[in-house]
């Protein structure tokens, strides 16, 4: 082996025992003196792009370097313009979702140039999440600013006028720095920077060109903190045990050579008596190590969460961690996200459309109920005049939003009419106000509209009648589904018992009261059952299920309704029993069966009912409730629809007054409890027997049995009923053919 070679693997060898023991200080220093050793990214190129020296964390950049030592094209670039015109360069350089900025500096008297390049990926998601904010200028706590390309101020919001010094005189002049990056970005057509301090306060401006526009778009941002941080940062690095920050020298097994108070206080970054790092950071050490790379990572310690730069040292057995606490910066960051999510969540959500424009009539915002109400496309209509968005045809909009822009007072206009881009029409209420900038001179207008098309008419209007979920389905459909359509429904009629004694007791007002909690409890029961309310008869309810939409269980929930109206009933009885009022009962009647919907009136007054033969018998069938004592009645037309059917028993086959055929009617128990019809079960059984007897003409055989029944529950009315029927016929047998049809005249 050759002395040369023999050197060079001395320096390759690892370090000795005493090496591994830094004195802390000296030796953070002396390493600060190394590229190799820098995280950031640092090359020597030639003028034709040749790379000479690159360090580790440039070679890490996917890209960067091509197959034989070759820069990217963006640096070969401009390393030839840096040595053309022996001045500075600037290049950038993408590589994956991370972004690097390179300086290229020109070297006096040497073939060479030197490339210092940094990750500027948060700085670019930064000017991102300003770029958003710039939806809304007027409200943006950061400057921003529009200047013509001579240098012009065509406007700024109120953070940026109250920067002292930015924008003074009359003329409001800009200050230098400002008018040189304009003048940078309008000459190349593309993105200046620049910076302006004063009174203890940094802001950094980013100069954006508009493409075909005479003006660029200044976006600010306040970066004192960012420079204090930068500051106490170089300046704590050397000082690590004086550093508030974690600082360590650890191996790539995760043992720790050193750590500073800070490190070695951290809850959770320690283990082993301090020898060792924690599993989370060791394994990011362990990776840095085997790779020879910069690492990134944030992690949680206690209750704090820290940002940790680990840093592998080329040809040392070591990995450098440095550690910042970003716990209030994390939780800021996750508050203005949260925020800036929530109103734009908001916006997007807003069925009204919402449109911001400057004093030049140009849209700076408009929000997705904008496109829908002017039947625009998905192209954004940031940056279009309001006349080129709206069209000609809207004339009215465009001379209502001048006369709002420099007012004081907001124009308001109501009921007018919008023509959308593909003709369609849409009936609008408008608000539009003019906003004002720091100086109190007026920058714009909003503009907001308020869709008041007949859908919305609608839901207004059926939502009394409906539950919100039919509405919403009655909006989707056709408009056929209003008109006269033959369809198979449900109706329920129910009615107040004695209400015309209980009126005379109370006073016209406590009647009113009474009636109206009791109308409010009834109709939420009947939306939360998926019916709709079809009208108040007095102290009576007439509701429907099926229609405007049928479903499958039209009948089982218009059964539900009537049983949890009367479960309901017993609570608000209770209430009114407390305060000393005398509690009401109720009857309900069910049908099923075809009938004719629509909406029927005339042109001054429309309401949405059904009407045919099923609706007088549903009011027929709750008048009988009286006469057996019972409290809900379904017919067998009701029973047939049944998918789930319910506690139920037979009360009679009667013909009602109007109709001619008889009907077997049933009567719903399900609502009743031990106190309110005890030994149900048994009662029911001899009840059924009983009229099976009777229907068979055996009137002791049915008697006994209707005895057991009412000895079983003496309140009984169906019950008491048959009994007396059977001793009558038992005195004296039926004349003719009997049917057992009980005929009603009321």
């Amino acid at each position: 082996m050759t002395k040369k070679a023999s050197s060079r693997a001395a320096a390759k060898a690892p370090p000795p025992a005493d090496r591994l023991l830094p004195d802390g200080i000296d030796q953070i220093r002396d390493l600060a003196r190394f590229p190799s050793e820098n995280p950031n990214p640092v090359l020597r190129v030639t003028p034709k792009g040749r790379v000479i020296y690159a360090n580790d964390a440039a070679r890490a950049i996917g890209g960067l370097i091509a197959g034989g030592d070759t820069a990217s094209r963006a640096l070969a670039a401009a390393a030839a313009r840096a040595s053309s015109d022996t001045t500075r360069q600037e290049a950038a350089h993408a590589a994956g979702d991370r972004h690097y900025a390179f300086t290229l500096t020109p070297v006096a008297g040497e073939a060479y140039i030197n490339v210092y390049g940094r990750d500027v990926t948060d700085e670019r998601n930064a000017r991102a999440e300003i770029e958003s904010l710039a939806r809304f200028p007027s409200e943006n706590p950061n400057p921003i600013l529009r200047v013509a390309g001579d240098g012009a101020l065509l406007y700024a919001n109120e953070a940026a006028h109250a920067i002292r010094g930015l924008i003074s005189g009359k003329r409001k002049k800009l200050h230098a720095a400002l008018v040189d990056a304009v003048t940078e970005s309008v000459r190349s057509a593309r993105r200046a920077e620049a910076e302006y301090a004063v009174g203890g306060r940094a802001f950094a401006f980013a100069v954006t060109p508009v493409a075909g526009e005479p003006y660029v778009n200044v976006y600010g941002r306040d970066i004192t903190e960012e420079r204090h941080a930068q500051l106490e940062v170089r300046s704590l690095a050397k000082f690590p045990e004086e550093n508030p920050n974690p600082v360590l020298r650890v191996t790539g097994a995760g043992g720790v050579l050193y750590a500073n108070k800070a490190a070695a206080e951290l809850p959770g970054m320690l283990r082993d008596g301090g020898k060792a790092l924690a599993p989370a950071l060791s394994g990011v050490v362990a990776e840095a190590f085997r790779h020879g790379q910069h690492r990134l990572a944030e992690l949680p310690f206690g209750e704090r969460l820290f940002a940790l730069a680990v840093t592998a040292v080329p040809n040392e057995a070591y990995v450098n961690v440095y550690g910042r606490d970003i716990t209030e910066e994390h939780r800021a960051n996750r508050e203005v996200l949260r925020i800036k999510n929530f109103n734009q969540s908001i916006l997007d959500n807003l069925s009204n459309g919402i449109i911001t424009l400057d004093d030049k009539l140009t849209i700076t915002s408009a929000n997705p109920a904008v496109r829908r109400i002017f039947c625009v496309e998905e192209d954004a209509v940031e940056g279009q005049t309001l006349e080129d968005v709206v069209g000609a045809e809207n004339r009215w909009l465009i001379e209502a939003t001048r006369e709002a822009l420099g007012s004081a007072d907001s124009r308001i206009l109501v009921d007018k009419e919008l023509i959308g881009r593909d003709g369609h029409r849409t009936s609008i209420n408008l608000t539009a106000a003019s906003f004002r900038d720091a100086e109190q001179n007026y920058s714009g207008v909003i503009l907001v509209f308020e869709d008041i098309t007949r859908e919305k008419r609608v839901k207004g209007t059926m939502v009394r009648f409906m539950s919100d979920a039919v509405v919403e389905r009655l909006l989707e459909a056709d408009e056929d589904v209003l008109s006269g359509v033959t369809q198979e429904v449900t109706i329920v009629f129910s009615d107040i018992r004695g209400f015309t004694s209980l009126s005379e007791k109370l006073g016209a007002t406590e009647m009113v009261e009474i009636l109206n909690a009791y109308f409010a409890d009834m109709v939420d029961i009947i939306f939360e059952c998926g019916g709709t309310l079809d009208k108040f008869i007095g102290d009576a309810i007439m509701a429907v299920f099926g229609a405007p939409f049928q479903s499958q269980n039209d009948a089982d929930n218009a059964v539900s309704a009537a049983v949890a109206m009367l479960r309901r009933l017993k609570h608000f009885n209770a209430a009114r029993h407390a305060e000393g009022f005398t509690p009401i009962d109720i009857g309900v009647g069910i049908d099923t069966g075809v009938v004719i919907a629509g909406t029927i009136g005339s042109p001054r007054r429309m309401d949405y009912t059904v009407i045919g033969e099923h609706v007088n018998l549903a009011s027929r069938i709750e008048t009988v409730n009286k006469l057996y004592g019972t409290h809900i009645l379904i017919s067998e037309f009701t029973k047939a629809n049944l998918k789930n059917e319910p506690c139920l028993r037979e009360v009679d086959l009667v013909r009602v007054a109007g109709v001619e055929a008889p009907l077997r009617l049933y009567e719903v128990l399900d609502y009743h409890t031990e106190e309110s019809f005890p030994n149900l079960e048994a009662s029911l059984a001899a009840y059924a027997q009983g009229l099976e007897s009777f229907r068979k003409q055996a009137w002791r055989e049915a008697a006994e049995a209707f005895s057991r029944g009412l000895n079983l529950n003496p309140g009984d009315r169906p019950t008491q009923i048959f009994l007396s029927r059977c001793w009558g016929y038992m005195a004296r047998a039926p004349e003719g053919s009997w049917t057992g049809v009980t005929n009603l005249t009321k």
